[in-house]
């Protein structure tokens, strides 16, 4: 529901700024105004389509950003569909997508994530004993 997060924002926001008149009544633009909320929720709760996974495997092959499956992940692909199906209003802005976290949503999905991975071309540190020093990098 759109409007719980319109009335947290006025409520969170708006209205301590209003109290201590950082900001006038006719200065501040209703929620409704500046910010769009889009369904994301796909299949369900931890059910993932195979689309949503591949985002979740390129953004962190690309970025290096961890998306969980469950949430950041679902909601990054259903902004990223919204987009290319409607975008006129975001042609020539900035656009902010807030990655809040999520990754203890990653365990449940770990299967599916390293499936996705490329295979490590360097073979694992052996580090025993017997091992050489490891030698000092200069910076």
């Amino acid at each position: 529901r759109p409007e719980y997060f319109h009335d947290f924002i006025k409520k969170e926001i708006h209205d301590p700024l209003l109290k201590d008149n950082t900001l006038k009544k006719d200065d501040v633009r209703q929620p409704e105004e500046y910010m769009n909320m889009i369904q994301g929720k796909g299949l369900g709760y931890a059910k993932t389509t195979t689309e949503e996974m591949a985002l979740v495997h390129q953004v962190a092959q690309q970025t290096g950003v961890l998306l969980d499956p469950v949430y950041s992940g679902k909601a990054l692909y259903a902004f990223i569909e919204y987009v290319k199906s409607n975008p006129e209003p975001f042609r020539g802005k900035n656009v902010l997508f807030w990655h809040t976290g999520g990754a203890l949503g990653l365990y449940d999905k770990a299967g599916q994530i390293e499936a996705g991975l490329p295979q490590p071309q360097v073979s694992p540190l052996n580090v025993s004993p017997q091992s050489p020093p490891i030698k000092k990098l200069k910076v």
